[in-house]
């Protein structure tokens, strides 16, 4: 049990990320627990907000409920969400598909990112129109999110958390291009 609000659940997903990439043996495993600790960074706990579906440790409510019954378990809140859970969701459902491993770094964390916080079928849209560029796919990214606030005013109120989050994700791929040169 996690006490001590959001601090206490990063370090937790730290130490927990730290013992699997122990374990990991591939590299597509490994880019996967590094990709994972930063989207859980920006994920954080548990979310019910109007308008949107209900979310822990960045997994909704109906992802949940697949994962558990596949398991044989009772469906219960996402809100009972724990890492060790949602590790293999992540795995299972978005990683494997997204098929993000056969992309280069940085480009792989921004791309599962979208495939995680937006749908698959956009991610992929949105990926096809990048040329397998990171910041022409940030820049697109941002439009589409745009777009869905122009076409949806209802989701307008997401709208400076998307430019936000895709803010960190660019400052995170700077930092990675002013530091591997």
């Amino acid at each position: 049990t996690l006490t001590g609000g959001a601090a206490s659940i990063r370090e937790h997903n730290k130490e927990y990320i730290e013992k699997l990439q122990d374990m990991a043996q591939s590299n597509s495993d490994k880019s996967f627990l590094n990709n994972l600790d930063f989207i859980l960074k920006l994920e954080g706990g548990y979310n019910n907000v109007k308008g949107d579906v209900p979310t822990n440790l960045g997994v909704t409510q109906r992802i949940y409920n697949i994962y558990r019954k596949e398991k044989g378990l009772p469906i219960q809140s996402v809100k009972n969400i724990n890492l060790e859970e949602a590790v293999p969701i992540y795995y299972r459902y978005f990683w494997k598909p997204s098929k993000a491993d056969e992309l280069q770094h940085p480009l792989d964390l921004v791309y599962f990112d979208m495939y995680v916080n937006s749908n698959p079928h956009d991610a992929k849209m949105v990926l096809s129109r990048s040329n397998n560029d990171v910041y022409t796919f940030i820049e697109n990214r941002r439009k589409f999110y745009s777009q869905i606030a122009k076409n949806k005013p209802e989701k307008k109120q997401f709208e400076k958390g998307w430019n936000n989050r895709l803010n960190i994700l660019k400052k995170y791929v700077d930092d990675f291009y002013s530091n591997s040169q």
